[in-house]
């Protein structure tokens, strides 16, 4: 059960991605995230499903995100499921995000691989860099599917030049050791570079220990001499 609801409380945080913090004019998308952030969940909930209605994407993904955590309202995984569909199918990534999430885990809806993959995909080739990564993930472990290198450096690319810290660091590793892409210690440093520019405090200790195995003329080549 605990796992349950910190997944629907992972898909509830797309609600408020890119979402800034001021008030807005009553009854707009801003006067409800501003009464979520204030802890009023009731009435962002009000606010967001009247917009829904209307048709407004962002609000239907809000207020998937609330039936999915259960703020503002009971728990309710069908109408998340719903109102997350409503907006992927209006071109909304974050609520394709979402709905893919929940095929992946079977919340609300029978579990199905197949589904989920389409819906990140939708998110991904929409340039959302969260479901680009886990396309990458997906493809490179062979979750569900035919591992695919080909595939995976192609979404962890993606994400990474969208500034995903994350895929930035693990394109370093296929570059570093040559896993379904040539093997390239240039790019690599490159993306450890990015991913610790960042704040992934891991890609600085594995370049570090990727320079510290470098001999002089591959440090040479490289630039490193004085690293």
């Amino acid at each position: 059960m605990k796992r349950v609801l910190f997944a629907a409380a992972s898909l509830c945080l797309l609600a408020f991605l890119a979402v800034g913090a001021q008030a807005g004019e009553p009854g707009s998308f801003e006067a409800g995230d501003s009464a979520a952030r204030r802890g009023n969940y009731g009435k962002a909930v009000s606010i967001w499903k009247t917009l829904a209605e209307d048709g407004d994407a962002r609000a239907q993904t809000a207020l998937a995100g609330m039936y999915a955590a259960g703020l503002g309202v009971a728990p309710d995984f069908a109408k998340a499921r719903e109102w997350f569909r409503a907006a992927a199918e209006q071109g909304d990534p974050e609520a394709a995000m979402g709905l893919g999430a929940m095929y992946a885990r079977g919340l609300g809806v029978e579990k199905d691989g197949g589904a989920a993959r389409e819906w990140y995909r939708k998110a991904a080739e929409a340039g959302f860099a969260r479901a680009q990564m886990v396309l990458a993930e997906i493809y490179h472990g062979g979750e569900g599917v035919q591992a695919d290198a080909a595939k995976a450096v192609r979404w962890y690319s993606a994400a990474a030049e969208s500034g995903h810290a994350g895929a930035q660091l693990q394109l370093a590793r296929l570059y570093r050791d040559g896993d379904g892409i040539a093997r390239d210690l240039e790019q690599a440093l490159r993306w450890y570079d990015a991913a610790a520019g960042n704040g992934n405090a891991l890609a600085r200790k594995e370049r570090a220990r990727l320079v510290d195995s470098l001999d002089a003329d591959a440090r040479r080549r490289l630039g490193l001499s004085e690293d």
